[in-house]
């Protein structure tokens, strides 16, 4: 899978990690963040942001992000289904579309609610 974008409420950039998700599964699970752990961690833990948008390349889904300590690393997942459920979610993204042509989005199996566009 190509890396991703995770962002805050207001849009601001908080890492780029891979997904490792499986197919028909409405979360979103990153083994790896590439950049930006310590602003993931520090929105988190100390800011308390738990909703956010991932942006994969011309779409962004949003969900619940959630975290704990695998083994040995920290896994990170975005769950889509409090948006899903129609529960409070972020307002779209500028510039997102084609939101069927994704491999990410037709893997999850996401609903519309789940995908800016």
């Amino acid at each position: 899978m190509e890396p991703v974008v995770i962002r805050g409420p207001d849009g601001e950039e908080f890492a780029v990690a891979i997904p490792l998700t499986g197919a028909g599964e409405p979360v979103l699970t990153f083994n790896r963040v590439l950049a930006g752990k310590g602003r993931l961690l520090s929105a988190y833990f100390l800011e308390g942001v738990r909703l956010v948008a991932v942006d994969c390349g011309e779409f962004q889904l949003r969900g619940a992000l959630s975290t704990h300590w695998a083994a040995d690393h920290r896994v990170w997942k975005v769950d889509l289904r409090p948006v899903l459920r129609g529960e409070e979610a972020l307002p779209c993204a500028e510039g997102t579309a084609d939101k069927d042509a994704s491999p990410l989005v037709q893997a999850l199996g996401a609903p519309a609610a789940a995908v800016a566009g």
